[in-house]
């Protein structure tokens, strides 16, 4: 009798997992977000380590990434606001932004995905970034 009462139980917590990562991929991305870092990978020499934070900290005062259910969004870096379309992959694993009608503009990899937390990493000529947000609301 334990047997069974612990084999529901545990049933009953794997079906209520999977439909909240039903929910978690359907919705996961919409809201406001808050870019609260740029990660660059360079090695900044120890002298110049104090600019370079103070010059972070500008192109991050007030940056977002705002994601609406129609598959548009807002982003705003260095006091400048972009609009758009993005997409996702099935896999939920690539986020790809649209503005003006250029397709795959800024092509990111989820690196993580936690409760209200977002690592998104994009590569050019110069190298990867990695941006760091924190979701506002939804």
């Amino acid at each position: 009798m334990k047997k069974i009462i612990f084999t529901l139980y545990l049933l009953l917590i794997l079906v209520s997992c999977k439909t909240s990562k039903e929910i978690v991929k359907e919705n996961w991305l919409v809201g406001k977000w808050n870019i609260v870092a740029i990660d660059t990978g360079e090695e900044i020499p120890e002298n110049n380590k104090a600019e370079y934070d103070e010059i972070m900290k500008g192109m991050i005062k007030n940056a977002y990434m705002q994601f609406n259910s129609d598959q548009s969004f807002e982003m705003q870096l260095m006091g400048q606001k972009l609009t758009g379309t993005f997409k996702i992959n099935e896999e939920k694993t690539e986020l790809i932004t649209s503005i003006n009608g250029e397709e795959g503009l800024d092509q990111f990899k989820v690196l993580l995905f936690e409760r209200g937390k977002m690592l998104l990493e994009t590569e050019d000529d110069e190298g990867k970034m990695t941006l760091t947000l924190m979701l506002v609301s939804q």
